[in-house]
């Protein structure tokens, strides 16, 4: 299964009528599947991470549903609790951040609004285990801003707007927009 993918967004995204702002983690995506007592981590790029992160996959089978597909970042966390990127290749405790869910007990969702399936996604992972936990987001608008403000001054890598009402469809996607501190402030379109 493939991702979806963001586009670059601008600051005035933050703030559009009917988003969700989703944080932005800096780890490796990963696609999670679990059949039963399989489960598999599958790169952006179609690699097998599951050997990369048993303690992930322990936790994945902890989950009181067996047959999921999540979509999430692999990460490894700083002594700030900051997921960093460049910690991944040091042999260092891998966690999970997920952010959407496209198979629940065998029925794809991805039809569902993004809303609707990030709802669901709370309940499969819960607080189940300290391994994998849900991204923090919210609607649009002035909280929007406080959430990219508030991710940013904790060290984090920036947030994504994504369409609430929105499907979820393989590929590039103009209902997913991604902003980091980096790329600087820019006009709306």
């Amino acid at each position: 299964m493939d991702p979806m993918l963001a586009q670059k967004g601008t600051m005035a995204d933050l703030e559009r009528p009917g988003y969700l702002v989703d944080e932005k983690v800096d780890g490796h995506r990963c696609i999670c599947s679990r059949v039963g007592d399989v489960v598999t981590l599958t790169s952006r790029e179609g690699n097998d991470m599951t050997d990369r992160a048993p303690g992930v996959v322990a936790a994945l089978l902890a989950l009181p549903c067996d047959s999921f597909v999540i979509d999430a970042e692999l990460v490894t966390y700083d002594d700030a609790r900051v997921a960093r990127l460049p910690l991944m290749l040091h042999d260092l405790p891998r966690h999970l951040v997920a952010f959407d869910l496209l198979v629940a007990d065998g029925y794809d969702v991805r039809e569902m609004r993004l809303s609707a399936r990030k709802r669901l996604l709370s309940v499969i992972v819960g607080n189940y285990t300290e391994q994998i936990r849900t991204s923090k987001w919210r609607h649009s608008g002035l909280k929007g801003m406080a959430l990219y403000q508030a991710i940013v001054a904790d060290g984090g890598e920036g947030v994504i707007c994504k369409l609430a009402e929105g499907q979820y469809r393989s590929g590039r996607s103009c209902e997913w927009l991604k902003y980091k501190p980096r790329y600087g402030v820019q006009q709306a379109a």
